[in-house]
């Protein structure tokens, strides 16, 4: 999947709020802080872990700490504690002028949101940058990452039966 195409996940740190008038137009601050495109979700029995790339500079917020620890010096405060996530089709505008070279900003973002707790967050050689919620992907993800083509989202564990919805289960995301 590419990494502009709706997959690209935010936490919502604040609510968005009136921007006061500046050289790019934009109206509204927001309160999402984007720092992840989703490349992989991987369902596991009682946890969900997204895979991707880290595309966004959140590593500017930590100081001089490297992108990879940075990554997870910046979500590690969310850790076991509730959060509003989202998945945006691309990043909110921003006064930052490398993101935005000219005067009119990209039109708004879409994109569902719901509350999930973060357990772990990290960058493995392997695979990539990963965050790590708690619950299965089939069963507590109900507005965020719904999208996604058949095989973009990998399965694990031993036996899933019942960790799925049925196709006729009419409580079905």
């Amino acid at each position: 999947m590419s990494a502009s195409v709706g997959n690209i996940l935010a936490i919502r740190i604040s609510h968005d709020e009136p921007y006061p008038p500046n050289p790019y137009n934009i109206a509204v601050r927001s309160g999402l802080r984007v720092f992840f495109a989703v490349r992989t979700i991987f369902a596991h029995v009682q946890t969900t872990t997204f895979v991707g790339d880290n595309l966004y500079m959140i590593h500017y917020d930590a100081g001089q700490l490297t992108v990879t620890e940075s990554f997870k010096f910046f979500l590690g405060q969310y850790f076991n504690r509730p959060c509003t996530f989202a998945q945006l089709v691309q990043p909110p505008p921003t006064l930052s002028s490398k993101l935005y070279l000219t005067s009119a900003p990209p039109p708004p973002t879409g994109g569902g949101e719901e509350v999930h707790t973060i357990l772990d967050a990290d960058y493995d050689p392997l695979h990539g940058y990963y965050v790590t919620f708690a619950g299965n992907y089939f069963l507590t993800f109900h507005n965020i990452f719904r999208n996604w083509p058949p095989g973009a989202v990998v399965r694990t564990g031993p036996d899933f039966k019942g960790f799925q919805p049925s196709t006729n289960n009419p409580n079905k995301p």
